[in-house]
């Protein structure tokens, strides 16, 4: 090959410029966060409690196909409808923590609510549904989230809840409802939670 050794075949990444540049932020940024995690997760008792170590992530799923590739007949005559992603898009909350245990999810759907079936109907007892413009978490959203989770992660307290710098996550009204409820709200460094959340390090591995 002409330019062996200058370019070759990769797979794409979809980490974004934000992300890259973290990755040259200073070492002692992250060391910083960790022994500032740990001194809390020790002073209120949970680090040798996983049980009460949780991380809650969204992830969102468009509605409608942004795929040239569907399932669909075999047979060459039953043509196969094209169905393009629109705006609109179902959110999940997945909520577990250091010990395995998932909690039952928050799902975020777009408007209006259905008003002939249930979305959760038939699904695992314990699920949390809500709905906005767009399916999209809002403030008010994770607000019902907050309080989901205070209802399912235990009776024993405190607990801690590692959280992302998204927008949505960040309200004065949760954390001061949380801080009543003795659930400590800690976020991850921003721009950081592909190399530092949880469930996409630890987690995911259970």
């Amino acid at each position: 090959m002409l330019y062996k050794g200058i370019v070759d075949n990769r797979k794409r990444e979809m980490t974004g410029d934000d992300r890259r540049a973290c990755e040259n932020l200073p070492l002692q940024k992250y060391i910083s966060y960790h022994f500032l995690l740990r001194d809390s997760l020790i002073s209120n008792g949970c680090l040798e409690k996983p049980g009460c170590i949780w991380n809650a992530d969204e992830t969102g799923f468009n509605i409608g196909a942004n795929k040239s590739k569907v399932i669909g007949p075999s047979r060459k005559d039953i043509p196969v409808p094209q169905i393009s992603a629109g705006k609109q898009r179902l959110t999940v909350m997945y909520c577990g923590n250091a010990s395995g245990q998932m909690m039952p999810p928050l799902f975020v759907f777009p408007e209006p609510k259905p008003r002939a079936y249930d979305p959760l109907n038939r699904a695992p007892e314990g699920n949390y549904i809500a709905y906005t413009k767009k399916g999209r978490m809002d403030g008010t959203t994770f607000s019902k989230f907050s309080d989901h989770f205070d209802k399912v992660a235990g009776i024993e307290r405190p607990v801690v809840l590692l959280l992302d710098n998204v927008g949505s996550h960040i309200s004065q009204e949760v954390f001061v409802k949380a801080k009543k409820k003795d659930i400590l709200l800690y976020r991850i460094v921003p721009n950081t939670t592909h190399l530092m959340q949880p469930f996409d390090k630890v987690y995911s591995v259970l």
